[in-house]
């Protein structure tokens, strides 16, 4: 029925777990699209012929748009009336619903997730040992002492299981440390850097803001609990 509506014009737009609905057709083989962050692994494993983007909250390829988390229908929903209607009833409809149609990102809100469901028993200890010992300077040479395994199997083993180099998966591991230092202490990010095992804070700050989309001190203001109960003791 779908491959049927789009052969017939029809735009398909998915959001969040409906991306996997859309490429069951097929029709997402090398063409861009997104999903929840959290699904995005295992739907470009599943789909390797599609290009996964979870950073994008909204990818709209023209006659076909994907959307990302749940509440991203109303991304969705402001797109297509942007489309239908133009950009001036989209905004004007945005101000009614007090939602930011502002450019937004789903990288600001994604945490690291990684899998542990891959089934290779070796690789997980190399996770295991990462998630352990992260704030210390580990090396790829002590990742693989560690299960007992030559560099050169261990990359090859870890990139199939994790989708990831284990460099790569440990700076994921810190900065993900980061975020949660950021969201529930009042740290500066000079210690927090400390706490997470980088020495150079200037280095670690840029690949943060290459990360996660926002600098460390708008990261906090966006995502650190603050109270709304009114203070009466004035």
């Amino acid at each position: 029925m779908l491959l049927y509506q789009h052969k017939n014009g029809a735009r398909l737009c998915s959001v969040c777990a409906g991306a996997f609905i859309l490429a069951e057709t097929g029709l997402l083989k090398g063409r861009p699209a997104t999903t929840h962050w959290g699904l995005a692994y295992d739907l470009q494993k599943q789909f390797p012929d599609a290009i996964i983007n979870s950073e994008r909250i909204l990818i709209n390829d023209g006659d076909i748009v994907t959307a990302g988390g749940i509440t991203a229908w109303i991304d969705l929903s402001l797109e297509l009336v942007a489309l239908f209607a133009g950009p001036a009833i989209m905004r004007l409809m945005g101000k009614q619903l007090i939602f930011d149609t502002g450019h937004r990102e789903q990288r600001y809100y994604q945490s690291f997730s990684p899998s542990f469901s891959h089934g290779d028993s070796i690789m997980i200890a190399a996770q295991n040992f990462i998630h352990e010992n992260y704030f210390h300077q580990v090396n790829i040479k002590e990742i693989a002492e560690s299960i007992c395994l030559s560099e050169k199997t261990l990359l090859r083993r870890f990139k199939k299981a994790t989708g990831m180099v284990p460099i790569n998966y440990l700076q994921r591991v810190r900065i993900q440390k980061a975020c949660d230092f950021l969201e529930n202490s009042d740290d500066s990010f000079e210690t927090i850097c400390d706490k997470v095992g980088y020495v150079d804070v200037s280095s670690f700050r840029k690949i943060f803001i290459k990360t996660m989309g926002l600098t460390p001190r708008e990261f906090r203001k966006r995502f650190a609990y603050q109270s709304h109960e009114i203070d009466n003791s004035l």
